[in-house]
């Protein structure tokens, strides 16, 4: 039980159905587990904004903490759908990447959800799951077509402790 931090990261032109359904059973999952869960995403059309409202919808989490790009155009605005189980908190406004940083910075466990299946180098989205990795974090990436992959994965995490065996 306790509390877990989410990160979340995901592209603008939104979820596919899959992707939403997968998100809200990893938060149902997490919540059979965790007392408290809070999650932070980025205040974004798209993405941000359809788990922001499916959240609040479902009560899936305890608290939200919304960090808004400083760049209105692809802003959300999700503070202003709210109920009254859940704290909902508003960072700064800071640049796209800063922002995202923060998120990562914070999360104990990323969720990201990029459009594509495969990697790409131009992508906010794809920046923050490369990004998340360098930070070392728990990382949930849910891809369009619905596969799933996490890392550190089994076989990283046995490659890692053999390392440290070995020190």
């Amino acid at each position: 039980m306790g509390k877990i931090i989410i990160g979340f990261s995901g592209t603008r032109q939104g979820l596919t159905d899959i992707q939403l359904k997968k998100v809200e059973a990893v938060l149902n999952k997490l919540k059979n587990k965790y007392t408290d869960i809070e999650i932070h995403h980025g205040d974004c059309v798209g993405s941000d904004q359809q788990i922001h409202e499916m959240v609040v919808a479902k009560n899936l989490v305890q608290s939200i903490i919304i960090h808004p790009p400083k760049n209105a155009a692809l802003r959300a605005f999700c503070e202003n759908c709210f109920n009254e189980l859940i704290i909902i908190k508003q960072e700064l406004e800071k640049d796209y990447l800063e922002r995202n940083k923060d998120i990562i910075a914070i999360g104990e466990l990323m969720i990201i959800t990029p459009k594509e299946n495969d990697e790409i180098v131009k992508s906010g989205t794809w920046m923050s799951y490369r990004t998340s990795k360098k930070f070392n974090k728990k990382i949930l990436l849910i891809k369009p077509n619905g596969q799933q992959e996490v890392w550190p994965n089994e076989n990283m995490a046995n490659k890692m402790r053999k390392k440290i065996k070995k020190q």
